[in-house]
């Protein structure tokens, strides 16, 4: 199957649309300094599913250098003790802010933590200057994180096939 990714933007925190209810006992933190064994740890456990691997050959090192950059943060959802899933951001130049990673640890999917999660990586994203905040997905992520993107507010700007061939609104509407 053909890997279509769809970009994503919210260009006004008024547009965030939060949960219709917040899941019991739900955090949200910042880690700083990021650890770069709990940063791995995340990626692999909630990324493996969905066929994330740009980061699968990383060594530790990789993960610890990459965490001390200033314009990287990474946000943790825990319930009570438990790490329900993450959101990584990333600051860019120009007030953007990028949701790099968004995702839930397997055990926690259906369970109604991804609108609560993401929409709290939405608030952490508009903290400060920021003019926008985007991401991107693709047909191999969960089946229903466009829905959760377009819920939260985010509209999409772009559709393209992973060798930057742009799809007809049409065309990805069929395929997705």
């Amino acid at each position: 199957m053909d890997e279509i990714i769809t970009y994503l933007e919210m260009t006004d925190p008024a547009a965030l649309c939060g949960p219709r209810r917040m899941p019991p006992s739900f955090t949200f933190d910042q880690c700083r300094p990021v650890e770069p064994s709990l940063h791995r740890w995340l990626y692999m456990t909630v990324g493996t599913r969905w066929q994330w691997n740009d980061r699968a050959d990383w060594r530790l090192s990789d993960w610890a250098a990459y965490g001390r950059r200033d314009d990287i943060e990474l946000w943790v959802a825990r319930r009570e003790a438990a790490i329900v899933g993450f959101v990584e951001l990333a600051r860019q130049a120009d007030r953007h802010v990028e949701i790099v990673y968004f995702g839930l640890c397997p055990a926690f999917i259906g369970c109604g933590y991804g609108a609560a999660v993401l929409a709290a990586g939405v608030r952490a994203a508009w903290q400060g200057d920021t003019r926008r905040v985007w991401l991107h997905t693709c047909n191999f992520d969960h089946p229903r994180a466009l829905a959760n993107y377009t819920a939260r507010g985010f509209v999409i700007h772009d559709v393209r096939y992973a060798d930057g061939t742009a799809i007809t609104a049409g065309d990805h509407n069929t395929r997705i």
